[in-house]
């Protein structure tokens, strides 16, 4: 079952270069993804998730702990240096630096991988709803927690329900337990290394044109859909959404 959780606000940060300076944003988890996401739904798009951030090859690039306790992930490829200056770049509203580069590897032809360390709580962290792919917003309520794994947020106790097919977080809410959460990736191959080619050029993965997203917004403004302005739109899981 899923459980409440008493946790911190969500650490809102502030760009101190040319990344988005005048949004509010947070670094998201979605599944075994690291993103930076808008704080509330964004553009036409009205879409919450902007980038994603890890590179997966191994257990070692999600299962990793810093020696001061903060999760750790690899970023490589075309926009891994990019994106690491941003996120450098990140401070929160008490001027605190939330990502550091611990290390630089030189990997096969001449690519690089960089080694971050995330200097936020997880409590403090945006999350998606593992099932229906809802992101959190900063004052909402912070999701539920899964009592077993403790590592799959639900916006509801419908989604958690929905969620418990063996094919989807009963199937992997042992490994999760156990830490084992590479092999849980690997069961279910959530995460995208290239993100960016197959989501964010279209504005939020797979939520079509501008004319669509305009007429979404609209029939949500003629209909106050209050979900869809509070929330933004979703991103479900490649598996759940079919």
């Amino acid at each position: 079952m899923a459980t409440s959780l008493n946790s911190p606000p969500i650490r809102v940060l502030r760009s101190t270069n040319r990344y988005f300076p005048n949004s509010p944003l947070a670094i998201g988890r979605n599944h075994a993804s690291w993103f930076v996401c808008f704080t509330r739904p964004y553009g036409i798009h009205s879409k919450r998730a902007d980038m994603c951030l890890n590179y997966i090859s191994d257990a070692s690039s999600i299962e990793s702990i810093s020696s001061d306790g903060f999760p750790i992930f690899t970023m490589r490829g075309a926009l891994a240096e990019e994106n690491l200056s941003n996120l450098l770049g990140f401070r929160d509203e008490e001027g605190r630096v939330v990502v550091a580069l611990l290390e630089t590897r030189k990997l096969e032809y001449g690519e690089e991988e960089y080694v971050v360390e995330v200097r936020v709580p997880d409590a403090e962290l945006m999350h998606a709803c593992a099932h229906c792919g809802k992101w959190e917003v900063p004052g909402g309520p912070r999701f539920l927690r899964c009592s077993g794994c403790r590592a799959r947020r639900y916006c509801s106790v419908e989604c958690q329900k929905d969620d418990w097919k063996q094919q989807w977080h009963k199937g992997e809410c042992s490994l999760l337990k156990e830490g084992k959460l590479f092999e849980a990736e690997r069961r279910r191959r959530l995460h995208d290394n290239d993100w960016w080619m197959s989501s964010a050029l279209s504005g939020n993965g797979a939520f079509g044109d501008a004319r669509s997203a305009e007429r979404r917004f609209l029939r949500a403004m003629d209909t106050f859909d209050r979900d869809f302005l509070a929330y933004g739109a979703r991103t479900p899981p490649r598996d759940v959404r079919g």
